[in-house]
């Protein structure tokens, strides 16, 4: 009898995964501790398959016996004994087992390849080293066969034992078999008015009117189930109904574990000004500029292509918009990446592995090109780069904010030569020349900058230190060799500090241009890991 329940939940359970694909790569992960509510709540289609696909088995087990049972009495007649039913039977346990097995361990390397932990698609090879597939069959099938022995063997002794109640028709199998089956409905009727504490908590979350409710079902059900991932992604999916604002959002986080995928929003934003065509200052600035942007493409993509459920995004942009034109927004778009937005190239490519890596080759196979282009057109209209009116009016449309499933590090990546100076005659770094000459006569930076420097006004942008900054590329003018980058460097750290970042004067990322290139890759490698 034990053996027969331990089938009729093993298989319920097993046919419920490999139906319905709901597993998780935890070993054992089609096991469902709640099959039966779960099934009640998919209708009565899937809780009639997996309350009656059990007795196929079962079935079969009692044919095997009527057939072990016909060869017994085929040997008391000396006739010769047939096994081809038993071997039908058998393979077609095997097979039935065999191909449920396979779809279990499918799915569950499915889960595993979605969830990042394997960067190797499903192949059909994988098969025979899958641990999943053998569990699978063991647990079933080698159980069904030592149940279908056991059952056969517990029939001949009673057949044995009472000769003449078996020479009636077999009435005890009979009966037994209906008192099995009545059994069995009568538990599951007994489950359905007792519904488990999951599908408790989970009617008290439909009936949820305000993200307190939620709160307060959440504190109560959390020690039973803090780990359940099922009544995790309820209760955050409650939560999404409300219209909840960032602060809102960061409130629920206080008392729900925050189990958000971190995804990196990278704005990268080169110095197109007259910069890349001083040799004097800039020798080769253009191959500088473009080695290091694939660089930050290369370190993105490659980290991004980790995580196939990263919803990262990728941007290219200038400070202004009539810098190079219209021209450049297109190739730039094509450079462009938005996983949280953007579908694969292929409609038929359904797994979040395959649409990430199918976006990031489909920019990757023409950045190259893009970035001569880019350059191209950067070189027929240079200007001071108005780094000013891109904080001031742009940068706060580019920031990503968090979700109740996601959240984002917002990066920004400047490469710039450092000089906030404009065609049109207005410069931001000024007097670079007096408050080096004061410096060098022994006065220090703050005070110098303070008397004869003017900081760069604020713009109305007041939340930069939702920001990790990194700037490129910083190079002194050979007129102010030896003092320009510490006054610089100053400047931009004065002036992100006016708009809420005080980080950014505590890091190393204000990076001097060097010729080896290999300080700036090491500072693009540590800031997008």
């Amino acid at each position: 009898l034990g053996l027969t329940l331990y089938l009729f939940v093993f298989y319920s359970s097993t046919v419920y995964s490999a139906f319905y694909g709901n597993v998780n790569s935890n070993l054992g992960g089609f096991i469902r501790a709640s099959v039966f509510t779960e099934a009640a709540e998919k209708g009565t289609g899937a809780t009639s398959i997996i309350i009656l696909a059990p007795f196929i088995f079962i079935g079969l087990g009692f044919l095997i016996h009527h057939a072990l049972k016909e060869n017994r009495l085929l040997m008391i007649r000396r006739r010769p004994r047939k096994y081809g039913l038993i071997s039908l039977l058998v393979l077609m346990t095997l097979l039935f087992d065999s191909l449920m097995a396979y779809k279990i361990s499918e799915s569950i390397h499915n889960d595993l390849y979605m969830k990042g932990f394997t960067d190797m698609q499903w192949s059909s090879s994988l098969i025979m080293g899958d641990i999943n597939f053998w569990l699978v069959l063991f647990s079933g099938f080698v159980v069904y066969i030592i149940w279908g022995l056991l059952l056969d063997k517990v029939m001949q002794d009673y057949e044995n034992t009472h000769p003449q109640e078996a020479m009636k028709g077999n009435n005890f199998q009979a009966k037994l078999f209906s008192l099995f089956l009545f059994s069995l409905f009568f538990v599951f009727i007994i489950y359905l008015l007792y519904p488990s504490d999951l599908s408790l908590a989970s009617k008290e979350l439909k009936l949820a009117a305000t993200p307190a409710d939620v709160q307060f079902i959440w504190d109560k059900n959390k020690d039973k189930f803090y780990l359940n991932e099922d009544f995790y992604t309820q209760v955050v999916g409650k939560l999404g109904e409300f219209k909840m604002d960032n602060k809102q959002i960061e409130e629920v986080f206080t008392w729900l574990p925050d189990r958000r995928l971190t995804s990196t929003n990278l704005v990268v934003v080169p110095d197109l000004s007259a910069r890349i065509i001083q040799e004097n200052n800039n020798p080769d600035q253009i191959a500088g500029d473009k080695f290091l942007l694939k660089k930050i493409w290369d370190n993105f993509s490659a980290k991004t292509n980790s995580n196939v459920l990263s919803k990262s995004s990728f941007l290219l942009t200038v400070t202004d918009d009539e810098q190079v034109r219209g021209d450049f927004y297109k190739i730039a778009s094509t450079m462009a990446v938005d996983l949280q937005n953007t579908r694969a190239p292929s409609p038929f490519r359904k797994k979040d592995g395959d649409r990430v890596r199918d976006i990031l080759q489909n920019v990757d196979k023409d950045f190259d090109k893009n970035l001569d282009k880019m350059y191209e057109l950067g070189k027929q209209k240079t200007s001071g780069a108005d780094y000013y009116q891109f904080f001031d009016r742009k940068l706060e449309s580019y920031f990503k904010k968090p979700t109740l499933t996601d959240k984002f590090e917002n990066k920004l990546i400047i490469v710039t030569d450092g000089y906030l100076e404009l065609e049109n005659g207005k410069v931001y770094t000024e007097n670079l020349a007096g408050i080096g000459a004061k410096v060098k006569q022994g006065m220090s930076l703050e005070t110098a900058m303070k008397m004869y420097g003017r900081p760069i006004p604020k713009t109305s942008y007041e939340e930069l230190g939702k920001w990790n900054i990194l700037m490129l590329e910083v190079n002194e003018r050979k007129s102010g060799a030896g003092s320009d980058f510490a006054i610089l460097k100053k400047y931009w750290e004065d002036w992100f500090v006016t708009m809420g970042n005080s980080e950014f004067e505590n890091s190393n990322n204000f990076v001097e241009r060097d010729n080896t290139t290999q300080v700036a890759e090491n500072r693009i490698v540590e800031f997008l890991k």
